[in-house]
Parts: C-alpha cells; structure tokens; sequence
C-alpha cells in the first residue's frame, strides 16, 4: 500500500487518520461494552434486591394483617375479661336470658328492631347467647321507605336474617305505614305461602281504598291500627284465618268472614258513639236500622276485650247485638262509661263468662261495684294496675250485710274463687276481711256462695309476708268448705 500510494503524501496521510481513528473507535466500543456488562450487572442486582423489597413488603403486609387481627382478638379478650370482671358478666345465662327479654320486649306497639344486633356486639359469650335464642329475634319489623322487591337490599337481609334465627311460629311480622308496595315485597320475603306467623302488626295512618293484596300472609293473631274501617275490610283474607284479632275501628260486622277467631279485642280511641250514633253507623256501606240492633252470632268466639264505653246496653257493642255462646272471658281495659241519659242504669252484657278482668282507675270504683254484679258464673278476677283497695272494701262491705239476701239482689261474684292481681294499693287486710266474709257465707249456706281457693299477687306491696300467711291459711280453709259443698250437691244429685 505503501508502494502503491507512497507516492501521494496526501492519500498516506488521509489514511493514517482513518486508522487512528479506527482505533480510537475500537477502543471506544470496548470501553462501552464493559459499561454494558456492568450496567445489565448492577440491573441484576438491582432486580434482585427489588424483588426482595417486594418479599419484604409483603411480609411486611401479611405481619400487618397478623399484627390487626391479634389486635382485634386481643380487644374482643379485654371485653370479654371486663365483662367477666363485672358484676353483669357473674350472671348466668338463664338470668341474662330474661333481661335480654326484657329489653327486646316491645314498648306500645313499636319493637326495638336493633336490639338483638346491639347486645351481640357487647362480647363473645353475649353474641352466642343471643344468637342461639330465637325469642331475641321474635319481631320482624318491615319499615317504610326501603322496599324493593326485585332485589336484596341491605333491609331485606336483615329482616332475613330475623327470619332465620327466629322460629317463624313464633314471630310477629310489624309492616308499618302500609302501603301498596309492601304486597309484592311480602311475597319476596316469605318463602312459603302456607308460612303461619304468631302474629302479624299493620299499622296505616293513611286511608287504605284498595289494591291490598296480602294473600301470602297467615296470622294466628292479627292486629290492625288503621284509619278507617274501610280499611279493615281490605285485609279481610288475612283476618280470615286469624283466632285472634286486635283492631282500632269498627268491622264489617254482617258477611263476617272470621271463621276461625277465637279473642276478639276492640279499642276505638275517643270513640264519642252514643246509643242513637251507633245505631246509625255504616256496616258495609248500610246503615243499621232503628227498629233494632244487628244481631251477629259467632259460635267460636270465646273472649272479647273492649273499653266499657264501647257497649251501648246489654249485650250491644255499638249497636250490634253479639250473640257469642261459647264467650268464657271479658275483658274491660276502662270501665269510663258515656255517661248518657240512656245509660244512667247499667246494663249487664254477658251472664254467662268464667273469667272478669279489668282494671280501676279515677273513680271507676263504683262502676266496678255496680258491674260485678251482673256476672254470677265469674269463678276467676284479673285485677291489674288499679285502686283495688276501695272496691274490695265495697265487695266486703256488701257481704257483711246481715240482711242481704241473693233473691232480691244479685251477689257480688258468687262463684268466684281464683283472683289475680298485679300492681295495685290492695292492703293484706282488706284482703283477709274479704277472704272471711265469702268463708262466712259458705259455712252459713248462703246459695251460690263459693270460698276464695286461689290467689297469684304480684306487685302488690301493702300485703305483707305475714299477711300472705294467714292469706294461704284461708285459702285452704275454703279449699275445704268448696270441696264439702261439692260432695254434698253430687249425693243430692244422686238421692
């Protein structure tokens, strides 16, 4: 080459810089090549240790994760030692049990729905135990506002939940503020149609006109709070197969489709019916004539409950005269009555029920004396909540008569032998003083006249434990005398 082009300095030296350039180009690329090495090596190294940043962190997670759960295990351990170091956490699960009760019980008409989800919150054992006791679940409230019958939203959840840890024989479904949407949402929740509940609450301040449809619903005690009595009719395939009905207006009394009811209880706020109104007000779009009362006969209702300002006279609730011959009860939650000219004298309504139960209040006293008296089969009195005090003293008062004499006026209670009573002022020795004036009677052969044999008393602070003593002592002296008096009509039968 040299030969070739020595002849041209130009050329040669043109050349000689090509090759230090070559040169130098090579060595460059040696050079980068050993940066490449080492960069994909520290690239290695750097992956390596990201991938034991990510192992860390997620040890880093999982030990998260354990350390909150032992927290949470820890905090639900430090609930429970509290609530064994309280005197609460001492009980046993029978006396928790009924306080539990006690405060899941419904207050009026209103259940506090929450209540069961509250307690189980407390604590392990307080969470078991509430969980496996189906009374805790006992009221199904289905409230306004948040139905959708289509899909499971969060209340339709929880009302299964209910449903599922309640026994349904045993629970009472509360539809509050009815309305139409709640049919097609009842049929959503109730997995059978043949599905029998203890009781069933509707409760519609609103005029309910038509459109109700609660065909799913079986009831063995149903209770309306309604705004009319149109609205009543409405949920008459409900009503049909109840044995027990609870309403705050007035039925449909004729085509009555009640074949099954058994307690009937009525409770008309303020009704302000006189013996003319209730003549006149509508059953079934027609008014009752009148010429007289609309006569109802049911032969499979034995007991009815209704304030005593909803009878007119004898036998008529608002003007209907209820022929009721297996009636065994009657209850009077008030003895108010209208006080109008056609009621200044009482007028009995029923002769033939076993059991009385009412309470007394503001002055009742001398509407209680004046109705015992009309009830000669009485054999049970239910006092509950009252001024008992005057009325027994009435009662003894009147059987210490030495003249009294059964044909020229009706005993009080003649055959009255079990009495119960709850929270009242009742004295023990009202009650002894009474409890010997009936023995009295017995032992002088007065007709009718039956001994006390049988008493329950609760809440009753002013009979004493040396009362109740001498009150048990009577009680088997009468026991005594009711038996005597039961031989000796059996041999006069047989004679």
């Amino acid at each position: 080459m040299s030969t070739k082009f020595g002849s041209n300095p130009e050329t040669r030296l043109a050349l000689e810089k090509a090759l230090t350039a070559l040169e130098q180009m090579r060595t460059l690329q040696e050079s980068y090549k050993i940066q490449e090495e080492k960069a994909e090596a520290e690239v290695r190294t750097l992956e390596l240790r990201l991938r034991e940043t990510k192992q860390e962190l997620s040890n880093v997670i999982r030990t998260r994760k354990t350390i909150s759960q032992t927290i949470l295990q820890m905090e639900s351990a430090i609930k429970d030692l509290r609530s064994t170091l309280s005197p609460i956490g001492a009980l046993p699960n029978e006396i928790l049990t009924k306080i539990f009760t006690e405060i899941c019980a419904p207050i009026g008409q209103a259940a506090p729905f929450n209540c069961p989800l509250v307690l189980s919150g407390v604590c392990s054992r307080w969470q078991s135990l509430v969980a496996a006791n189906s009374s805790f679940w006992k009221y199904v409230p289905v409230c306004p506002g948040r139905i959708n019958a289509k899909k499971s939203t969060p209340p339709s959840q929880m009302i299964r939940l209910f449903m599922e840890r309640g026994r349904r024989s045993q629970q009472t479904l509360i539809l509050n503020h009815w309305s139409n949407n709640y049919s097609s949402y009842i049929k959503n929740i109730n997995k059978s149609r043949n599905t029998l509940w203890d009781s069933v609450l509707i409760v519609s301040p609103n005029v309910i006109e038509s459109g109700v449809d609660v065909s799913p619903l079986r009831a063995t005690s149903v209770i309306l709070k309604v705004a009319s009595s149109t609205s009543v009719s409405n949920f008459s395939s409900l009503l049909r197969y109840a044995r027990e009905i609870h309403i705050n207006k007035l039925p449909h009394w004729e085509g009555l489709p009640w074949m099954s009811l058994q307690k009937l209880t009525i409770a008309i706020p303020n009704p302000g019916y006189s013996y003319e109104d209730s003549k006149n007000a509508l059953m079934l779009g027609t008014p009752i004539q009148p010429t007289g009362p609309l006569s109802i006969t049911h032969s499979k209702v034995e007991e009815i409950t209704a304030p005593l300002n909803h009878f007119t006279e004898n036998g008529l609730l608002f003007g209907v005269q209820l022929d009721v011959p297996a009636l065994t009860s009657v209850e009077l939650p008030n003895l108010i009555r209208l006080r109008k000219p056609e009621q200044e004298t009482f007028y009995r309504m029923w002769t033939g029920p076993s059991q009385l139960k009412f309470s007394i209040h503001n002055n009742e006293v001398m509407g209680a004396a004046e109705l015992i008296r009309w009830y000669p089969n009485v054999h049970t009195l239910v006092l509950e909540k009252g001024e008992t005090e005057t009325f027994f003293v009435f009662m003894y008062t009147l059987l210490d008569q030495p003249e009294i004499d059964p044909s020229t006026g009706p005993l009080p209670l003649p055959n009255l032998t079990t009495l119960r009573i709850r929270n009242t002022d009742l004295r023990g020795e009202t009650l002894l003083v009474l409890i010997n004036a009936r023995i009295r009677h017995v032992r002088n052969k007065t007709p009718g006249m039956r001994a006390l044999t049988s008493i329950e008393m609760y809440e009753t602070p002013g009979v004493t434990p040396e009362d109740w003593k001498l009150v048990l002592e009577k009680l088997e002296e009468g026991r005594i005398l009711n038996s005597q008096i039961s031989v000796a009509s059996t041999e006069h039968k047989s004679a």
